[in-house]
């Protein structure tokens, strides 16, 4: 470890600035993040562009650190320094544990100290998170320029990375529930990446095995999908739940730019009382004769389920319009139960709510609207719904649908505090403020994922002139 310490005090030396660079943007990340508020219009974390830069910055810095011992060639062992190998990859860990995730760290329990969240409470989350964010934010960098030789070769990476991103990770038709195992095993092939190329040399199979763990997580893996859920069909508590078209007979005219969607009334039968379901993915398949169109499994965001959209793309639309289809569609459904309400006193006062976090009324800066401005300290809250007791039509979703961009779908960017805004009313949030009456809570907790198939003997689409 000797030989690694003093690498790793060489490279904090000659990369001085970029290292201060970054400490000052992750500080004014971590201002900006204390300072911000939600508001109605806005349901996120709201700071893309300084975590942006923060991003940018640590990619770079990454990249810096390792080519200050850059691999000469392709298949070449070390030549530039007479380090060991294992000396090497050890000071490389270090600048980016003590440079990236301890600062990071640090940031983290100052936002969340600042925003009267305790951060004891949070602590092992706080740590569990560091481990998460180390995974794209450090992981990736650090493998790419484990396997070039300069700056420019990274940036071209990376831009093809963003491009692929861009095409398939945000892509919502192409963000199936196996997606995240993908994820999961494109990290494992990054890190193999690292460890063999401080271990050896093949550079050449080191970058094909970089090229699959980038392209891994694109596919769309409808067959595992469908395998990943098929083992709870017969789950005790849920093998009752059935749903089943209240039509048989569809025409649909309404087409979109890249594909047309026939919505299909379903009946749902099977459901405990306090429980419902909502449909996470879905595979759609017509037949006309011995013709067969599909569009693979595709995500859903769907609320309750009362309609079940079958899709069909504007190609195949083509050949198919006007003519009486054959629908099956496998669904996959998740079921949620109702856990028990939270009733809390409106109050103009910040007020915690147990499993929710921390919300206050607030009035929009830019209209007459009051909503309920809510945070939530390291995790997305729980899902749910949200209402004034007494008053009719003043529910609203809990915590908004997550954005598909955020890693891995469970943390909130690069902050440790969610923030959204929700029952965006007027009259009735400051009838209910002057009344003391309760805000009611509802959360609930998604007990299972079920597989179910649906047939219609004909739909028919219409191409609209």
């Amino acid at each position: 470890m000797k030989q690694a310490f003093h690498i790793f005090r060489k490279d904090l030396r000659r990369l001085w600035i970029q290292i201060a660079a970054l400490m000052v943007a992750i500080g004014y990340f971590a201002v900006l993040d204390v300072r911000w508020s939600a508001s109605v219009n806005q349901i996120s974390s709201g700071n893309m562009g300084i975590e942006s830069i923060v991003g940018a910055s640590i990619w770079f810095l990454i990249a810096r650190a390792i080519h200050e011992e850059s691999i000469p060639g392709e298949n070449q062992f070390w030549l530039t320094r007479p380090y060991e190998r294992g000396s090497l990859l050890a000071s490389k860990a270090l600048m980016a544990v003590f440079i990236v995730v301890v600062p990071l760290f640090v940031a983290d329990c100052a936002i969340l100290a600042f925003q009267s969240f305790p951060v004891s409470n949070n602590f092992g989350g706080l740590i569990l998170r560091q481990l998460i964010v180390a995974a794209w934010l450090i992981v990736p960098p650090f493998a790419i320029a484990s396997v070039t030789c300069s700056i420019a070769e990274d940036v071209m990476a990376w831009v093809v990375v963003l491009v692929i991103a861009g095409e398939g990770y945000l892509a919502p038709i192409a963000f199936p529930t196996t997606q995240k195992i993908a994820i999961v095993v494109a990290l494992a092939l990054l890190l193999t990446t690292i460890w063999k190329q401080y271990s050896a040399r093949p550079t050449r199979t080191n970058r094909a095995i970089i090229a699959a763990a980038v392209l891994l997580p694109c596919q769309q893996f409808g067959q595992l999908a469908a395998l990943s859920i098929d083992g709870l069909r017969n789950d005790p508590a849920t093998a009752a739940i059935s749903i089943t078209p209240t039509l048989q007979s569809i025409t649909e005219s309404r087409n979109g730019i890249f594909s047309a969607c026939a919505a299909i009334p379903v009946s749902v039968a099977g459901l405990r009382p306090n429980w419902h379901v909502v449909v996470l993915s879905q595979k759609d398949t017509f037949a006309a004769g011995s013709k067969q169109w599909s569009m693979g499994w595709r995500s859903v965001a769907a609320d309750v389920v009362r309609n079940v959209n079958a899709c069909l793309t504007t190609a195949d639309l083509k050949s198919s319009a006007n003519q009486p289809l054959t629908l099956h569609s496998s669904i996959g459904l998740a079921v949620f139960a109702e856990d028990a309400p939270i009733s809390v006193t409106a109050t103009p006062e910040p007020f915690d709510v147990p499993g929710i976090g921390k919300c206050q009324f607030r009035l929009a800066a830019l209209s007459d609207k009051d909503f309920l401005a809510c945070a939530s300290p390291v995790w997305f809250p729980r899902q749910g719904r949200v209402s004034i007791a007494h008053q009719e039509h003043t529910d609203s979703p809990i915590s908004f649908e997550r954005d598909s961009w955020m890693p891995f779908n469970l943390l909130p960017g690069m902050s440790p505090v969610y923030k959204w805004a929700t029952l965006p009313f007027e009259y009735q949030i400051r009838e209910a403020i002057a009344r003391h009456e309760q805000i009611e809570f509802q959360p609930e907790t998604r007990i299972a994922v079920i597989r179910r198939e649906i047939t219609v003997k004909e739909v028919r689409f219409l191409i609209q002139p």
